[in-house]
């Protein structure tokens, strides 16, 4: 890990989380039809689709603080823990997070993190 930036500690995410495997295949179609395949890169790297279907405005304020200014909207990357592995690595969000707010007090949010 090269960054020194940490994910907030707010509410865990819902449940699932899903994890998205990397496409690490290069993959050639031949003429007789068989598909010749090879690996892309020397390492896979995962991403997490994590959701809060129900975030407090108080850990939505920490996150919206993280979001836009720690990390500069998305510009940086920064350490996550795995919930239940407690594996730490490098991350960065590939796209804004999807925000609504559908109570006074409660908010639904999701994004996708890619392993750096």
């Amino acid at each position: 890990m090269s960054t020194n930036i940490n994910f907030p500690s707010i509410t865990l995410p819902a449940w699932p989380i899903t994890r998205i495997r990397e496409d690490n295949l290069l993959r050639s179609q031949m003429e007789n039809g068989i598909v010749q395949t090879r690996p892309k890169f020397t390492r896979i790297r995962d991403s997490w689709k994590l959701e809060w279907k129900a975030m407090t405005n108080a850990d939505h304020t920490t996150f919206v603080t993280f979001f836009e200014t720690t990390l500069s909207n998305g510009a940086l990357s920064f350490n996550w823990t795995h919930p239940i592995t407690n594996v730490t690595k490098e991350y960065r969000f590939e796209a804004p997070p999807e925000e609504s707010n559908y109570d006074l007090s409660w908010w639904s949010v999701s994004f996708t993190i890619k392993e750096v």
